[in-house]
Formats: structure tokens, sequence, C-alpha cells
């Protein structure tokens, strides 16, 4: 990785590279996928490896190709759905008046709303 830049898409992103020595050497000015692929410092001898999971956002698939001169793409997880609450959720949902659910992404809201249906309405939430 010696003459390899890393770019990050958030800070969350870039602490973690940072727990295995590598440095972050650049964050785009939003933490989003669209403002990495407008704002990323490339030309066209540039070439981007984009390490993503199979839900990622296409603004890089979309953008970044015009940008530089080669771009790849390299999928190291797979995100799938829950398809049923476990019964230790059902009972914990049941058994408690003020529940409270952590959604870290848009996709895992679609879910959670997907799974929960009409319960979804009634948890608080934080996002």
């Amino acid at each position: 990785f010696a003459h390899t830049k890393f770019a990050c898409v958030g800070t969350a992103t870039a602490d973690a590279l940072k727990r295995w020595n590598l440095l972050c050497d650049f964050l785009p000015p939003a933490q989003n996928a669209r403002s990495l692929a407008e704002t990323l410092p490339v030309d066209h001898n540039s070439h981007v490896l984009w390490v993503r999971g199979t839900r990622s956002k296409d603004s890089l698939r979309e953008i970044l190709p015009q940008r530089c001169g080669g771009f790849s793409e390299l999928n190291v997880y797979e995100s799938t759905d829950v398809l049923n609450l476990s019964p230790q959720i059902t009972q914990l949902l049941e058994g408690t008046e003020e529940a409270w659910i952590t959604l870290t992404s848009s996709a895992i809201a679609r879910s959670a709303a997907n799974l929960l249906g009409k319960r979804f309405s009634t948890l608080r939430s934080a996002a």
C-alpha cells in the first residue's frame, strides 16, 4: 500500500483504517458517496478501486469513470435482510411499553419498517 491513497466517505471509516495503521488521504466535504465521487482529487492517470458492499450507492460508479483513467469495483460483503423476527425480539417488543430502535442507515430503516410492520410506527427511533 506504499503508493496507494485511501479515500473514505466518512470519519468512522477513516478511524477504522487508522486502527490498521492506514491513513485516510481524502474525506469529502459531505459524508456521502456523491460528495466523494464529485470531489475526489483524480485525473486521467488515476485508477480507483471501489471497495464496497452490495448495497452501496451507485454514485461512484455513475460519476468516477468519467473523472479518472480506470475504475474497478470489489464487493467485500453482501447485505441481506432478516425475514422474520426472532422469538426473543418479539417477546421484548410485546413486553416493553417504550422500546427504542436505532436505525444506522436508510437500508436498515426500510428493512425494519418491512419486518416490523405496524409495530414500527409505535417505536421510538434514533437515526
